[in-house]
Parts: structure tokens; C-alpha cells; sequence
């Protein structure tokens, strides 16, 4: 561990403002959890907008809750911790709440000279995680003995492998998160409540009963992507591919939220092969659906042609609109080739019944964008622009609207009935399966 020569013979709040204003504001404004606090305690002025026109009033209620995160009377820590936050390296929540319970045993630690120089001096910490791992190493003299088991939490899965429970309270989260660096497992400022909102977005810990070391433990929050280990730090793909491999129950236990979330590390691989299965049948009702409702599709790509303040000469649009079939047949094709659209949603699973990720894989997929460059409907809509462009009727088209507007036209009509439709008949087969329930 590195150390930096950092000496502070008294904290000065105005100094530390001084010193970390700016980069306090630039982390703060991005921390949700502050900028939910501060809303609440200072609703009116947009922070960000508060940040600039009132910076001296964010920073005070940012300095009040870092030093929330000091336990000493003095506030001798509390610049560190504002340098550290200032450098993005802890979420003010876990300032609030974990921090203070590890700056708590520290402080008991130093004074009972327990933990020796260097060590006993915060201010030397280059990051928090450092300052945890060495408060870590030793024990914790006042901590309470192992009380029996909590009672009230909703228990999913028990067997001589693995335990998965729900907390339904604080006392039971911070039962459960013993020896974490959970904020929902801390003394000081707990936040169960924060996250759980009224026990309406559960937490779910996972404990293995035969740990791969001391403590391992695993806590997840799918409203808030968090799937954490026992030192608040994200597991990632990698470590949840791993988790799955010693526990393959764990896709069917937490089946709800993950197909709720359509976390896609933890799909089960029955609801990816109904997904695998399906999608020639979906392409086929997706291809009958567009050619079903052709003519409302181009009308309202002509629609918001409208809204922009364009008006084509009604035969330019019967000719383009005319053309339009042809371009839906176009698109289709090339949705259906190898390796287009069907082909990538088929072996990506959890993206079925997003409207936003199937809008992305169309507005991605270079052979629709040929398409619609290519087709007789988008040459004639091209066509169309310029002679309107060049009767000067109204204000000039720079040559690079046009693809924009062809986009609007063609593009975009198609791309949203698309994602409009196709997560429903994911959704629908699914169900018929016991999957995708809400």
C-alpha cells in the first residue's frame, strides 16, 4: 500500500472548500444518491443549475454529510474524506454509512494504540479501499457476538450448498450483511430504506455455505444494477458466470427479477432456447405485420415529414409512398439474411423485449441504413428534397437534412413499429412457458 505525505494539524471546512470546491461539485452533481438527498432538503433549483448560480449552497450540504462520515469530534478526517470523494473513489452513501462504521473502529483502534504508524494515520490513505483492507486485518474488540438468526426475511433457497434470502427490514439486513461493507449493513445512516423503497425493490444475499474464502457473500439490487460481493465491489460478467457455474440453481431461484430486468447474466438457458426457438416464427409475424399495416407505417413517416415544417407536392408523395412496400419487402430481406437482425437477437437473448436495445440493433444495422439509401422509395424521397429545396418555397435544405429527413421518412416509421410489436410476441411466448412474468 502507498502512502501520500499528507499532515492536517485541524480541519477547516472553508479551506477544504477552498482547496476541492470545484471537483466536489463535479462528483456530486453525477451521485445520484446525494442529488436525490438534496432534493429532497433543497427542492426548487436544478443541481446542476444550483452548482453553477449557487455552488457555496451545495457545497454546504455536501460538507455536512461528509462529515457525517466522521466519527471524531474534531472533524480530523474529514478533508481526507473530501479529497477522496473530490477523486470519485466512494459514492456519498457509502461515505455516510460504511465509512463511518470502519472510521469508528479505526479511531478505537488508534487511540487504543492498536494499529501502528503508519497505519494509524487516515490522512496517509491514498484511497478508501487501501484504508478498509488494513481496518479489515484486525478485530473488532466491542463487536456484539452472533445473535440467533433474524427471522423476518423471505427465504427463496436453503440447502447444504447455498442460502438466498430477501432482508424485509434493517435489523435483518444488517444481520445478514455481518462483516460486508454494505451501506445496507451499515451502524451509521443505513441505507435499507433507500434502496428497498418501502420493501417494494427487494435485496437479495446470497450466502454460499461453503465459502470459497472467509465472509464471501453476495448482494444484489436489479433496480439499480448492483450485484455486489462482500466488499461492495461489482462482480461483473466474469464473476457472475462464475457464481452460476458453482450454483446453477441461482437462474432459476431469482427467475422473477432477472426476467424482469432481462439481466442476461443470470437468463436460464430454457428461456434462452425459447427465445432461440421462436424468433423464426417472430420474423415470420413481424414480415406479415409490416406488410398488414404498410400504409399506416408510411403515413406517418410522411407525418412527422410534417412536423418539421416540410410540405411535399401531394403526387411526390404518392410516388414515394407508392415505392414504400418495395422498401419494407427490402428491409425484411435483409432483417432475415445471415448474421442480420434475427440472426444477432436470436443469440442475444434479454434483449427480446426491450423496445429501446431491438430500436438500437435496427438503427445499428448497416444493411437497413444501404436500404434505405438504395430503394426506389429513398432515391425518389432524395429526389423529392432537392427539387423542393431548390423552389425556394421555403428555407433551403442543407445537404446534410437529407439523409436526416430520409431517416424520419423511411427509417424511423419502420424501426418503431418493429419495436413496438416484437417484444409483445416474445413476451406472449414466454408466458407460455412460465417466463417473463411481471
Amino acid at each position: 500500500m502507498r502512502y501520500t505525505q499528507i499532515v492536517l494539524l485541524e480541519y477547516d471546512r472553508s479551506k477544504t472548500v477552498a482547496t476541492y470546491g470545484q471537483k466536489l461539485l463535479d462528483v456530486a452533481v453525477n451521485d445520484k444518491w446525494f442529488v436525490s438527498q438534496y432534493n429532497n432538503a433543497l427542492p426548487g433549483l436544478d443541481i446542476r443549475q444550483a452548482a453553477k448560480t449557487k455552488p457555496e449552497q451545495v457545497l454546504d450540504y455536501l460538507m455536512t454529510w461528509i462529515e457525517r462520515g466522521d466519527p471524531t469530534t474534531h472533524k480530523e478526517y474529514s478533508q481526507a474524506i473530501a479529497k477522496m470523494y473530490s477523486q470519485g473513489q466512494s459514492k456519498l452513501e457509502d461515505i455516510a454509512s460504511t465509512l463511518v462504521d470502519y472510521l469508528t473502529k479505526f479511531d478505537k483502534l488508534k487511540r487504543r494504540k492498536k494499529i501502528q504508524p503508519p497505519r494509524n494515520d487516515f490522512n496517509r490513505y491514498r484511497s478508501i479501499e487501501d484504508f478498509y483492507d488494513v481496518v479489515d486485518e484486525y478485530p473488532d474488540e466491542e463487536a456484539e457476538a452472533p445473535q440467533e438468526e433474524k427471522k423476518n426475511t423471505t427465504e427463496l433457497y436453503r440447502d447444504s450448498k447455498l442460502i438466498v434470502l430477501i432482508p424485509n427490514d434493517v435489523d435483518a439486513a444488517c444481520y445478514y450483511g455481518q462483516g460486508t461493507r454494505w451501506c445496507t449493513a451499515g451502524k451509521n445512516n443505513n441505507m435499507y430504506s433507500y434502496y428497498t423503497k418501502n420493501n417494494t425493490q427487494p435485496l437479495y444475499i446470497i450466502i454460499p455455505r461453503q465459502p470459497a474464502y472467509p465472509n464471501e457473500k453476495y448482494q444484489f439490487h436489479f433496480e439499480t444494477k448492483q450485484f455486489m460481493n462482500e466488499q461492495d465491489r461489482q462482480i461483473g460478467p466474469d464473476g457472475m458466470t462464475a457464481l452460476v457455474k458453482r450454483f446453477p440453481e441461482l437462474p432459476r431461484i431469482l427467475q422473477n427479477p432477472v426476467e424482469k430486468f432481462s439481466y442476461i447474466p443470470l437468463l436460464s438457458n430454457e428461456y434462452k432456447t425459447i427465445v432461440k426457438e421462436f424468433t423464426p416464427e417472430a420474423a415470420k409475424r413481424t414480415a406479415e405485420l409490416v406488410e398488414q399495416y404498410a400504409d399506416r407505417i408510411a403515413a406517418f413517416g410522411f407525418k412527422s415529414l410534417g412536423e418539421y415544417g416540410i410540405d411535399l407536392p401531394s403526387d411526390s408523395q404518392k410516388e414515394i409512398a407508392s415505392a414504400m412496400r418495395d422498401y419494407f419487402a427490402q428491409c425484411i430481406k435483409a432483417m432475415q439474411a445471415k448474421d442480420g437482425f434475427w440472426s444477432k437477437l436470436s443469440n442475444s437473448a434479454g434483449i427480446e423485449r426491450n423496445e429501446d436495445k431491438i430500436e438500437t440493433m435496427l438503427s445499428s444495422d448497416q444493411s437497413l441504413h444501404i436500404a434505405a439509401e438504395t430503394s426506389t422509395a429513398g432515391q425518389a424521397l432524395i429526389l423529392a428534397l432537392k427539387n423542393y429545396s431548390s423552389r425556394g418555397l421555403n428555407t433551403k435544405l442543407h445537404k446534410d437534412a437529407i439523409p436526416h429527413i430520409q431517416d424520419l421518412v423511411l427509417r424511423d416509421p419502420l424501426f418503431r413499429f418493429c419495436m413496438k410489436q416484437i417484444p409483445k410476441m416474445y413476451t406472449a411466448k414466454l408466458q407460455e412457458h412460465g417466463h417473463a412474468l411481471q
